[in-house]
């Protein structure tokens, strides 16, 4: 075999690695999304990875091949997305400060909520532990 050709099938080899890693991850997400439902297996899927990846069970180089290629077209997946919003320019320019302020109120609403429930589980566990 030539240069060229063990070139070619070393790339191929690579990416089909890099694929299947992110197969398997995405599958293993899917059987844990059955036993844990409210996690969605995409997201399974991306913690097993990201938790791989810190281990050093997968190593970087691995997945890096297919991994540019998402990366790269990845914008084309958020066209839809601005094409809709474009549609309702108009609607937005007209309720711009209504959409922030909504935005702002509700997130400042969760994190109060959130750190309200946090601080009673903080005391109750205080104490449980006297």
């Amino acid at each position: 075999m030539d240069k060229s050709m063990q070139n070619l099938l070393k790339t191929v080899g690579q990416f089909a690695r890099s694929l299947a890693i992110l197969l398997f991850m995405l599958w293993i997400g899917k059987i844990l999304n059955w036993v844990i439902p409210a996690i969605p297996e995409g997201i399974w899927g991306l913690l097993l990875l990201f938790f791989c990846l810190v281990t050093g069970i997968i190593q970087k180089a691995w997945i890096l091949p297919i991994a540019r290629i998402f990366n790269r077209y990845m914008p084309i997946c958020f066209l839809p997305i601005c094409v809709g919003i474009m549609q309702y320019g108009d609607v937005l320019q007209t309720h711009f400060i209504d959409l922030v302020l909504a935005n702002i109120l509700s997130s400042a609403l969760s994190l109060l909520i959130i750190a309200f429930i946090a601080e009673k589980l903080s005391h109750k566990e205080e104490e449980n532990e006297k």
